[in-house]
Parts: structure tokens; sequence; C-alpha cells
């Protein structure tokens, strides 16, 4: 098919939209969805860490920019999950990794301590739950960071099976 402007003839090509697989759009939703619920959880708990600064409940300044943090992590976790950005998945997954294994060395720890203070303390044993806390918390997280994680490198990986090479790309 060609186009005529002022004489000349142009041709047009059809342009193809490639379709993105069910696959794909099935992890991306499911990530996505995921990261979603991590994302809104920071949130809430950045404002309730910023509430109980404003009202002198906590006095430690760290949490909010640690919570900032994450929030801006699974932000930019949700970018890239809804643009493909394969390099970004990559890194997102393993900084999901580096984190898992970062929350387990802090379980272990929280752990040690638990059971040095409730040894050597028989008297405080009403205070077992309020710790045991922190723990089922941090463990909660190592789950749902590693299903982000599984699905992150799956979604990387049918991404990646499903591009067409380039030129540069071809081996």
């Amino acid at each position: 098919m060609t186009i005529s402007i002022g004489g000349s003839d142009l041709p047009t090509e059809t342009i193809t939209f490639t379709r993105v697989p069910e696959e794909i759009k099935r992890t991306q939703h499911i990530l996505l969805f995921l990261i979603s619920i991590v994302l809104s959880i920071h949130i809430i708990i950045f404002i309730m860490v910023i509430y109980s600064l404003s009202i002198n409940y906590r006095t430690n300044t760290f949490e909010p920019i640690i919570n900032l943090c994450w929030i801006l992590f699974f932000a930019i976790g949700i970018f890239v999950t809804q643009r493909y950005y394969t390099m970004g998945l990559f890194i997102f997954a393993w900084c999901g990794i580096l984190n898992i294994v970062l929350t387990c060395i802090l379980i272990v720890f929280v752990t040690v301590a638990i059971v040095i203070i409730t040894s050597q303390s028989s008297k405080q044993i009403s205070g077992i739950p309020f710790t045991i806390i922190p723990i089922v918390a941090c463990l909660t997280s190592v789950i749902f960071d590693a299903v982000i994680v599984i699905f992150s490198f799956k979604l990387w990986y049918l991404i990646i099976k499903n591009q067409k090479p380039t030129d540069h790309h071809r081996v």
C-alpha cells in the first residue's frame, strides 16, 4: 500500500505489535499484586512510625528512613515489573535474595537474644509474647519476599525467553 502525498509515493509498512503471552501477563499480575501488598504494608508502617514519633512515643529516628528505603525499593519493583525491564527485574530479584538473607540473620540474632534474656531472668516471662511478635513478622516478611523473588525470576526468565533476538544479541 502506498500513500500519495504531493505527487510522491510513500510506502507504508504495517506496524505489528507483538502480543504479550498470557503466561507473562499472569506472572506480571501476580507479582504486581504481591509487591502492592508489601508496599502498602510498608506505607502503613511508615505512617504509624511518623505518628508515634510525632507524639513522642518513639525516639528512634532511623525507622522512618528504613521504611522509606523499603517503600522506594518496592516502588521500583512495581515500576520494573510493569515496564518489563529485564535487567531491573533481575537486580530487584537479587536484592530480594539479599533481603531474605539479612532478615534470616536478624531472626537468628533476635532468637539468640531472647533465649539469653529469658534464661537469665525467670521473672519476666510475661514479656516473651511481645518479643516473639517481631520474629513472626520477620518470618512473614521472609515468606512474602521469597514468593516475590520467585515470581521476579520467573517473569525475568519468561521475558528473556520470549524476546526476539536483535543483530547484536545473536550468537
